[in-house]
């Protein structure tokens, strides 16, 4: 699980030693999307600095199983 608030490179670091490709992300305790790590590395790859992007920038539907 990834808080709303927290970089991409947290949530990368939190998939690593997880060993996990995707996260719930939440926010005041409610599921408001998933994190995958395609979606982190797709960011990576347009040049971002993962901790400068915030997880609420990637996240996509809580319903999308398809990631």
């Amino acid at each position: 699980m990834a808080q709303w608030n927290e970089t991409a490179g947290m949530a990368a670091h939190r998939m690593r030693i997880g060993g996990v490709d995707s996260l719930d992300v939440v926010a005041d305790g409610q599921p408001i999307g998933r994190i995958t790590r395609r979606d982190i590395e797709r960011c990576e790859n347009q040049g971002n600095w993962l901790e400068a992007v915030m997880v609420r920038d990637l996240v996509g539907d809580p319903r999308d199983t398809c990631n």
